[in-house]
């Protein structure tokens, strides 16, 4: 038995504010894809307080609209293999960092290969440089997503079924 009753936090009322759990600074990481715009459109329709970064090889891909919105900074460089560029992205300190890093359809195999010509895997060195700098910073909240394992399962069985 319990000495204390066990208390839990008070709940919300509607004219109170959430208790600071969402982030207000993003970075976002593949920004260009269906997902970033997506993740891009969502922050902006949740609150009129948020920042977003973004980190992107291309951000032309990204609409005219959500690049002009004022909560919406496309940060110099982009590319993954640009460390500087990339630490200088999470020095920015966000509250929370959001990948959905993907390569590049055209380079999909070289980069999952790590028997290939380039026996180098992008994602593992990029993710080190962006661990490396969160700890640096004090970057404690990151959300990945990629779509890499979902299509090498589709590859693998749309190979086996006209096996």
């Amino acid at each position: 038995m319990l000495d204390s009753p066990i208390t839990f936090p008070k709940a919300l009322t509607s004219s109170e504010e959430p208790n600071n759990m969402a982030p207000k600074k993003i970075l976002l990481l593949g920004a260009t894809g269906p997902a970033g715009i997506a993740t891009i459109e969502h922050a902006l329709a949740s609150t009129r307080d948020v920042e977003v970064l973004v980190y992107a090889r291309s951000p032309s891909k990204i609409p005219e609209e959500l690049r002009a919105d004022e909560r919406v900074t496309i940060l110099a460089g982009g590319e993954l293999s640009d460390t500087a560029a990339l630490r200088d992205a999470v020095a920015q300190k966000p509250d929370a960092i959001v990948s959905l890093l993907g390569p590049p359809r055209s380079e999909l195999l070289r980069w999952m290969n790590p028997w290939g010509d380039s026996r180098r895997l992008v994602f593992a060195e990029t993710y080190n440089v962006i661990v490396r700098a969160m700890k640096e910073f004090g970057v404690r909240r990151i959300l990945t997503m990629g779509y890499v394992g979902v299509l090498s399962v589709a590859f693998s069985v749309a190979q086996a079924a006209s096996a």
